[in-house]
């Protein structure tokens, strides 16, 4: 009982920072893009006024395309880690010209990877709507394989963040309350 109590407790704190820090990011990343906040902005209105001023819940978010895309986009421009957890090659891996000996270990550069112009289009700048045709949940995806990811926020391999649900949830809830508190409040794209 008491190790399960340790488990949750530990799950809640460990996702506390990096769910602070995204959101952070995130409002930093509206504010010095005034179009796409206020986009964002129109999306949730829109969905409150449909709703009668019900807050979207959980399962309410593919009904809110832009604010899925923009949180997607968020993670991949600002990533909640620079590199993955460390991996251990299993045998002798040939990667292009490069042999990787068995035993070594390997950090995946996630930044980098989120910044390869073969899988994102001007992979430099925050495109509010990159994500808008790929609705699923970062944390549902997470665990596809690496060709199926849309980013790679949470990790890669068997290795993903353990509390990536909780941060996705935690990142839903806090980036669609603090949208009507952020609006008109813009930033100049060079100090983010």
């Amino acid at each position: 009982m008491y190790s399960s109590i340790f488990a949750s407790d530990d799950m809640i704190v460990g996702t506390t920072d990096p769910s602070a820090a995204s959101i952070t990011w995130s409002l930093a990343l509206l504010c010095a893009n005034p179009q796409a906040q206020r986009r964002l902005q129109n999306e949730i209105d829109t969905f409150l006024g449909r709703n009668h001023g019900q807050m979207p819940t959980f399962g309410d978010y593919a009904e809110l395309p832009l604010l899925m895309s923009a949180i997607k986009e968020c993670l991949r421009v600002r990533s909640l880690a620079p590199f993955a957890l460390p991996h251990e090659a299993s045998e002798d891996v040939e990667f292009g010209s490069y042999v990787i000996p068995k035993g070594t270990i390997i950090f995946a550069n996630l930044d980098t990877m989120h910044e390869n112009p073969d899988l994102y289009d001007n992979p430099q700048e925050f495109v509010v709507d990159r994500f808008i045709d790929k609705p699923t949940l970062s944390c549902k995806l997470s665990k596809a394989t690496p060709q199926a990811r849309d980013h790679y926020a949470f990790g890669w391999g068997r290795r993903l963040c353990p509390g990536s649900y909780l941060v996705c949830r935690r990142y839903n809830i806090s980036l669609k309350d603090n949208e009507t508190l952020t609006a008109g409040m813009y930033l100049h794209r060079e100090n983010v």
